[in-house]
Parts: structure tokens; sequence; C-alpha cells
């Protein structure tokens, strides 16, 4: 059974969102000229969400099923479930009417062909501001500057059709050069793609379906893990094809308040640097991620060393090029010790950064013996000082007296320089490997945690049969719905730790005066 106060909740953060007005304005008419049963669409939305949120399912039948079935007698009245005591709606002919007209004036996925580029850009800023009106009906606490985003792929519910031999190379994984562009598109959900996601074994598999870009807060640097609930902020849902880039830049953009940091795996900055890179500098944006196995290594440019987008002294001992870290499985603490201990050790070389890169990765840099970091004999009184403190002493510097002529940073007192986009992609606020970038990094299993949560068969359930429709507008309303139900769990887990709240908030409505319920048989006309 649902309960009245959880059947409140839910109606809470509908009427909250707003997102039935929205769905009302559009559809406002159809074909024939009538106007919606704006009663319908909420009780779709709720119905989903009450569906998802207590049975793992966003299916429209099911939908209908619990508004019928789970919540009580006086609730199915006063919201129209019933019409009197025993007349029950034909809610599933309502909702597939409802979800019909979704479909038709606010799809612009692939399976639209009939509108043009600026009402496609107009159907899905809807879409996306249903998503975002949703998500805003969950921030409490303190709003965290610091972010972690990330994607997952699932199955569409319809499948591809693997109808040639392409497509059929593609599903077993063969076929790494073969263009996106010759992939089938045929399918009974033309808006869903083909994609690639990692298993459980690790490993990676093609799919048909979609990817939900996700955008998570985490905890800043100086607060605490329990300062705020670690929420869904903004999501996005997309073919499983979709370039990352733009979906990601448009999340930021629509955060509900401003961004300073955000935490990524290797398959975001690995893009080119000024469509990534240079757009998060454009918005003031410190980027945090590791290297990818192809990352590591010294990258010799303006005659100084450079390594995780760091410049280091020419002196910088070959061994210190390439330092793998411990898998993220790894948990002898003997191995993560040792590999700071060697970070630490590079990290001296490292020139003085003067200033922060500007957009175009211009920065200014000072040698390492200036900056009290090491002693070199190239620099007068960095040695007796380096043997006061204790810090170690180039051994091997460029040679004054080769053919040569000395590095600009062995004679300059500071030297300007732009390193190339494959050194600037790499650059981060912490020096990569450092316990301070290890601190920042390991936020990002607040996003990776989200999708193992909802994916479980006893919450959300977020896999395929989840739902049972195809087309962008109501893949996205059922995982809206998902999103939703894992924000309100997050929050009322973190109100049991904490007892932040007010014990009335409306996301919090208990049921303390109910002490059980009966069963009605079909045909009772008891109240």
């Amino acid at each position: 059974m649902i309960t009245p106060a959880q059947v409140k909740v839910a109606e809470y953060i509908l009427d909250s969102s707003g997102i039935v007005e929205i769905l009302q304005t559009e559809l406002t008419t159809d074909l024939r000229g009538r106007k919606p049963n704006v009663d319908s669409i909420r009780l779709y939305l709720l119905g989903t969400f009450l569906s998802v949120h207590h049975d793992g399912k966003a299916a429209i039948s099911k939908a209908a099923k619990v508004l019928v079935k789970k919540i009580c007698l006086e609730d199915q009245i006063r919201l129209g479930v019933r019409q009197g005591n025993d007349a029950v709606k034909q809610l599933s002919f309502d909702f597939y009417n409802v979800t019909r007209k979704i479909s038709i004036v606010l799809g612009y996925g692939n399976s639209v062909t009939n509108i043009g580029d600026d009402e496609r850009i107009r159907r899905h800023r809807v879409n996306t501001q249903i998503a975002d009106r949703m998500m805003d009906v969950f921030q409490v606490g303190p709003r965290s500057p610091m972010m972690a985003i990330d994607a997952t792929g699932f199955w569409a519910w319809a499948r591809g059709k693997a109808i040639t031999l392409i497509d059929a190379v593609i599903t077993a994984g063969n076929a790494p050069n073969i263009p996106k562009s010759r992939w089938s598109s045929n399918s009974f959900d033309q808006d869903a793609n083909w994609g690639k996601k990692t298993a459980k074994d690790g490993t990676s598999v093609t799919f048909f379906g979609y990817e939900e870009h996700t955008l998570v807060q985490v905890p800043d640097d100086d607060e605490s893990i329990d300062a705020a609930p670690r929420l869904i902020v903004r999501f996005e849902v997309a073919p499983a094809n979709e370039e990352i880039v733009d979906v990601t830049l448009d999340l930021i953009n629509r955060a509900p308040h401003p961004v300073t940091d955000i935490i990524v795996d290797n398959h975001y900055h690995f893009k080119a640097f000024n469509r990534w890179g240079t757009e998060l500098a454009k918005r003031g944006i410190r980027q945090h991620h590791d290297l990818r196995s192809d990352e590591h290594g010294f990258i010799e440019y303006g005659q100084m060393r450079w390594a995780a987008g760091r410049a280091h002294c020419p002196a910088t001992p070959d061994t210190l090029g390439t330092i793998i870290r411990p898998g993220p499985n790894e948990t002898e603490p003997a191995l993560h010790e040792a590999f700071h201990r060697v970070i630490g050790i590079r990290k001296t070389y490292t020139m003085r950064r003067i200033n922060l890169p500007q957009l175009d990765g211009a920065q200014r840099l000072q040698c390492p013996a200036l900056a009290g970091h090491v002693g070199c004999p190239l620099r007068p009184g960095t040695e007796a000082a380096a043997i006061a403190q204790g810090i170690p002493i180039i051994t091997k510097p460029p040679d004054a007296n080769g053919p040569e002529p000395l590095p600009a940073c062995c004679t300059q007192q500071t030297v300007k320089v732009t390193p190339p986009d494959k050194v600037l992609k790499l650059d981060q606020q912490h020096y990569w490997g450092s316990k301070k970038w290890a601190n920042t990094y390991r936020k990002r299993t607040y996003v990776e945690g989200s999708y193992g949560n909802r994916k479980n068969d006893s919450t959300e359930n977020m896999s395929r049969g989840l739902f049972h429709v195809t087309g962008l507008p109501l893949v996205n309303i059922a995982i809206t719905m998902v999103n939703a139900s894992y924000n309100l769990r997050m929050i009322q887990n973190w109100q049991q730790r904490t007892n932040t709240l007010p014990s009335d908030h409306p996301l919090l409505q208990s049921d303390d005066d109910i002490v059980g319920f009966r069963f009605i048989r079909a045909g009772d006309n008891a109240a």
C-alpha cells in the first residue's frame, strides 16, 4: 500500500515543479481543436512517479494500476481516479491518449522529420525544462559549486533492426574502423541509437538505446560530506551516440547555481582543447580528471619537460616521466603511499606558475630553484639554501659550456610560454597524483554511485523494461521520474543522518496516525 502521506509527497513534488502546466500549455489543442484534460496529465505523471518510486516501473499500464490498486480509496476519490466510490476511470486509455499527444507535440529527435530546426530546438528546450524544473524541487541544503559529471547508457524498449552486415559486425563489437555515419538507424525507436558502454566486468559492449548525462553536486573542498544531500541537479537524455561536449556544456549552463569545479573521467578532457578546455575556462570552471594510459611521460616543449600538463625543469630525471597510479581496486595502502611519494619527488622539479594559464594557455613560469624548491648550480646561492633546508639539488643541469645556449628558464627570472593543446588539455588545479588531487578526483564516485544506486532492482530499477515507450519525450519523462525518486530517497536518508530539515518539510510527511488498512473487494461500495 502507498500511504496518504506518500501520495502527498508525490503531489508536492509534481505541483511544485510546474511540469503539469508546461505540458498543458504544449498540449493546448490537438488536431481537432480539443483542449487536453489537465487531470489526465497530472494523474499520468503522478502515477508514473509513484510506480517508479515504489515498484521500479515506469510503464503506462503500471502508472494506471498503482493509482487504482495501491493508494487508499479516499485518495482515489480525491484525485479523481474513482468517480464516487466504485466507478473507476479508464486510466490506461486516458494515459495512452496523453502520451500519444506528448509524442506528437514534443518530439524532436530522429523520429520527427516535419519540423524545422528552430522548432526542433524549441521542443528540445521544453523537454529539458521538464527535467530541470523537477530537479529544482529538491534543492535543499548548501549549494556546492563543485560538480561531478558522467554518462550512462541504457537500452531502449524497442530493439534496433540489425538488418545489414555492417550492423551485425558492429553488434559483435569487431568494427572499429567503420564510421558511425554508416551505422543503421532503422529501428522501432527512431530516436535511440547504437552506442558503447562498459559492462560490469569492465569490457565494452554495444547497445541500442539512450544515454543519460548527469550532473551531481559533490562536497566542496572545505565542506563536510553531509553538509547537503548529494543530488542530481541536472541531467539530459540523449541518443546513445550523442557527442558529449555540447550536451555537457549545456548542462553546466543550465545548472541552478554557478559551477566553479567539475570532476570528469578521461572521455571528457581528451576532447579537442578549443571545444572543451577553452569553453570551461571561459566559464571560470576548473576541471579535475585522471590521465589516460597514453598521456604519461614527458613532452619536450620550450626547453622544458612537461608532464601531466605541468612544466618541469629541463634536468628532471627521465625516470620520473611515467608514474603509474595504482588501480582503483587496489587496497594495499603501501602502494598508494609509494605512488604519492614518487609524485612528490617529481613535483619538486615543477616550474613555479607566476600566473594561471590564460584562455589561450599562455602562462609565465619560474625556475624551481628560484622558487626555493630545489638547489641548482646555475642559480647562485640556491645550492647552499637547499643544503640548509634539506631539499634536492640538481646534479645534472644543462651544460653552460655546451654548444647550445642554456634554456631561457635557466637564465631568466621568468619565462612566458604557450604550450600545445596536447599539454593544455592535461592541466588541472591540483598536481596530478598528489593527495590533494586524489581527494578531489575520488568525489567522482558520487555520480558513478548514483547510476549503480538507481539501476538496483530494489530501487528505481533503471534497466531495460523500466519503461515501455519509445521516443525522446516519453523516455525523458520516465527518467525524470527515476531521478526525482532518487533525489527524494537521498534527501530522506540525509535527513535521518543529520536531522537538518524541519520535521514538517513537505518532502518529509509521515503517516503517524495510520495504524493499519483494510482491503476492499471489487464492487464494494464502502467509503
